[in-house]
């Protein structure tokens, strides 16, 4: 992954001396699903949660229809879940006349979910660490107010492949955790240079 990663960054930067890198700033809501089994009985659980999330984004704009970017997200709730993700995207930025220009892209990324306070379901260390890849599809609008200043609103839909195993405290059971899907919408500010 952080070959994936490190390749992701040299294409961003790699526009850092033609004018046309960019920062953006989000916030946003992301609902997760999960399944929790409980491995001896195959007991299974369906779960959502969600949570708010902060983001940063660096990237270059390739040329006027595609854009390409690295964004790392710090997402938590209310709920002891804390989520670290981080993505490698490139947008299809469709033609217009106007200021608003809407977008399609695709994102490959790594998750990392750690729980804790599930005594609920009597786990121990107190805590699970949920990890793997994350393949998704997004889509929005970008609004430049000025020439170097962008507003922009975006969904995203993911395919999430992250699993992680905890121990009952008090039965010794073993729990399967995976983590399906995650979905969301976030609002960014940016800046071009």
């Amino acid at each position: 992954m952080k070959k994936v990663i490190l390749a992701g960054l040299v294409i961003t930067c790699g526009g850092l001396m033609a004018n046309d890198y960019y920062v953006n700033l989000g916030v946003g809501n992301y609902d997760f699903s999960r399944q929790i089994t409980k491995v001896s009985t195959n007991t299974v659980w369906d779960t959502s949660d969600d949570g708010g999330f902060q983001s940063i984004t660096f990237g270059y704009k390739i040329n006027d229809k595609y854009r390409t970017g690295v964004t790392y997200y710090n997402i938590n709730d209310a709920k002891n879940v804390d989520i670290f993700h981080s993505e490698i995207f490139v947008d299809y930025i469709i033609p217009t006349e106007t200021v608003i220009k809407p977008f399609l892209g695709a994102s490959i990324g790594y998750l990392s979910d750690k729980e804790s306070g599930l005594t609920a379901l009597n786990h121990t260390p107190d805590s699970v660490e949920i990890k793997g890849m994350a393949y998704g599809v997004r889509a929005g609008l970008s609004w430049n107010f000025t020439d170097k200043m962008f507003a922009e609103i975006c969904y995203a839909h993911k395919k999430v492949n992250a699993d992680g195993t905890t121990t009952g405290l008090l039965s010794g059971s073993k729990y399967n955790w995976e983590v399906d899907e995650a979905k969301g919408f976030s609002l960014g500010f940016g800046y071009k240079f």
